[in-house]
């Protein structure tokens, strides 16, 4: 039996539920480090805003790729590297076309770090996730695969 039907041990349930499992680090990640920087209110804020919104834009690829074999895990990792600071421009955008100046956009909320501080810590914090997800994923895949031999 090939390695590879060892995937088809893990369900769409399950790579959701480990996809939602590094967000929560994520989630603490942010609360971590915007909580030494200002209050805890405000990193809650923060994570509310956008590690939901994240988990819900990436679900499709989480859900698309089964393994992270070969060019998936680098698929998996830019898109999830590229997907933090896009979440943070689209949101910059909705803001700019609510009427807000692109000054007060760019400068952030003064309880919280500026915008470039904001998208280099998406830009980190999201990377880590996703190769947090990415090596968790080898992890379970090696594990069916060893299974799968034992029983053999």
């Amino acid at each position: 039996m090939s390695s590879g039907n060892a995937t088809s041990s893990l369900s769409l349930g399950t790579r959701a539920a480990l996809w939602f499992t590094c967000c929560l680090l994520l989630a603490a990640g942010f609360c971590f480090l915007l909580g030494k920087a200002g209050s805890l209110d405000v990193a809650l804020r923060i994570v509310l805003l956008f590690v939901l919104p994240m988990w819900l834009l990436y679900l499709p690829v989480i859900l698309k790729l089964k393994d992270a074999e070969n060019h998936r895990l680098w698929i998996i990792l830019a898109s999830g590297a590229l997907l933090g600071p896009a979440v943070l421009a689209l949101w910059f955008g909705i803001s700019i076309a609510q009427g807000e100046s692109p000054r007060a956009v760019w400068q952030g909320d003064p309880l919280a770090p500026g915008t470039p501080i904001l998208l280099l810590g998406s830009a980190i914090l999201t990377s880590a996730t996703v190769a947090f997800y990415g090596a968790s994923l080898k992890l379970l895949r090696l594990r069916a695969a060893a299974a799968l031999n034992k029983t053999a």
